[in-house]
């Protein structure tokens, strides 16, 4: 997969090309859960990498705020947060009925799955199957027309039938702290010198993520040497950590989700300057792990 440097491209008004803040965008999304009563807003950080996730491979449609702002809605909506969902659109000035208002479509199995694809955070081979069952039932109902919301909704409804053992406000029963519930089937979940650790995940959208904090290993490492070869000898020092906790992520999570064999794992880099990280860590750091790796993976910088 290719590295996701870069600034975040998005649709703004009249079709011209923005950027998104993404610290801006996830305090958005972590006020949302404040305003609705929540004090920890650990799964805000969960959502804005989600949507970063999903426009770094989108390929070369660009997504719109619009979009953007519907495709939270449905995450918070599928995880079981309606207030927060009702929250964000009040922040962002939403419509929440604007979808009512629109004109109906009809629909085909290839439409659905577009608009399926800017909706939810699901690969293309979650994508495919689902939308042809949504495309089954309004037939079968005979449905002839249908609001982009009722599609999406019946999508969620679904898509959730098909996750089991749901617990979707509880981050202590995901991987919040890295360690697997059966040690002896699964590889130890972090490294010792506590560089890397995996980050907690929605269990209605799981996705292996495995954070790294380069500042720390460089720092130990090689003095804070900020160079071609401080960043090397920091990352092959680091390297076979990240690879362990990546690969006993990824067991531990299709012990439970098999279906999500396909789905590209994340490596996030943190505790350096993003322009650094970008120019000199991610490119090496993906030219060494890809290699070794039995997954596809994306590679930010926060």
């Amino acid at each position: 997969m290719e590295n996701a440097n870069g600034s975040l491209r998005i649709l703004g008004e009249n079709d011209q090309i923005e950027e998104l803040d993404i610290v801006v965008f996830e305090e958005e999304i972590a006020d949302s859960f404040r305003r609705a009563g929540f004090k920890d807003t650990w799964m805000a950080e969960d959502i804005s990498l989600t949507v970063e996730e999903k426009l770094r491979i989108g390929g070369s449609d660009l997504m719109s705020r619009p979009d953007i702002d519907s495709l939270v809605q449905s995450l918070l909506n599928a995880a079981g947060f309606q207030d927060v969902a009702r929250e964000y659109a009040s922040l962002r000035g939403n419509d929440l009925f604007k979808d009512e208002r629109r004109n109906l479509k009809h629909w085909t199995d290839l439409s659905v799955e577009k608009l399926l694809s800017r909706a939810l955070p699901l690969d293309i081979g979650q994508l495919e199957p689902l939308s042809s069952k949504c495309c089954d039932i309004m037939r079968n109902c005979g449905l002839e027309l249908a609001t982009d919301k009722f599609v999406i909704g019946l999508a969620l409804h679904l898509h959730l039938n098909d996750v089991r053992d749901l617990d979707l406000h509880a981050p202590e029963n995901v991987l919040a702290k890295g360690i697997p519930q059966k040690k002896e089937n699964f590889a130890p979940m972090a490294d010792t010198n506590g560089y890397c650790r995996a980050m907690p995940y929605s269990a209605v959208f799981p996705k292996v993520r495995v954070c790294v904090d380069f500042g720390k290993a460089l720092k130990d490492i090689s003095g804070n040497w900020l160079s071609p070869m401080g960043v090397s000898l920091a990352l092959e020092k680091i390297m076979p950590s990240v690879i362990e906790l990546l690969n006993a992520s990824r067991q531990e999570l299709l012990s439970k989700h098999p279906r999500l064999a396909e789905t590209p794992a994340t490596v996030i880099v943190t505790g350096i300057d993003r322009k650094n990280a970008e120019k000199m860590v991610l490119p090496l750091l993906m030219e060494r792990l890809s290699p070794r790796l039995d997954c596809k993976c994306l590679y930010i910088a926060r």
